[in-house]
Parts: C-alpha cells; sequence; structure tokens
C-alpha cells in the first residue's frame, strides 16, 4: 500500500449519495510520463474542501481543479485507488469583498 500525491483536474464524478462514489481526474503520471486518468473511489471518509471550507462529492464539478490524496492498494495484480483528500481552489467570482 502506498499514498500518492496527486494533482489533475476531474473529468468524470459517478455519485452513489452526496459523500461516496467515485471521481476520475487526469494528471500527469511521473512513472508513465504522461497524463493520465486515474478513478477513485470516494468514501464517507474522504476529505473534501473547496477554498479551504469543508464540503461533499455532490458539491464538486467536472473541470475543478483538484489536489489530493490518495491510497494505492495492489493486490492480484488489482490496483484500488481511495481518495482521502480532496482539495478544490475555485478562483472567487469578481466583486466578492477582500
Amino acid at each position: 500500500m502506498e499514498i500518492v500525491s496527486l494533482t489533475g483536474t476531474i473529468e468524470k464524478i459517478q455519485r452513489a449519495s452526496d459523500t461516496t462514489g467515485e471521481i476520475s481526474v487526469l494528471y500527469y503520471s511521473e512513472k508513465k510520463k504522461q497524463e493520465i486518468v486515474g478513478t477513485g473511489e470516494v468514501t464517507a471518509e474522504t476529505e473534501i474542501m473547496i477554498n479551504g471550507a469543508v464540503a461533499k462529492l455532490a458539491d464538486l464539478r467536472e473541470g475543478d481543479k483538484v489536489r489530493g490524496e490518495v491510497r494505492v492498494v495492489k493486490h492480484k495484480g488489482e490496483t484500488a485507488m481511495t481518495a482521502l483528500k480532496i482539495s478544490v481552489d475555485r478562483p472567487k467570482p469578481v466583486g466578492e469583498g477582500g
């Protein structure tokens, strides 16, 4: 088992509920020296943050730029990926105070 940090763009979200499902992220793989899409399971324990605020899977959108940590478990030739942390920084709408 290993924990991998990755940065990429959400390609697809498949929700089983507001807090669980699967997320597919396009990211650059150092190992393969190319962009690939990785799909990981999102569980109720996955920590999701948008602009530093706690969020849930239902709040994520395809096209969001994400950073995260994924637990990778290899078992009998199969690779299972589970998202541990997902962090999204969205540009704030013009006109918001600050």
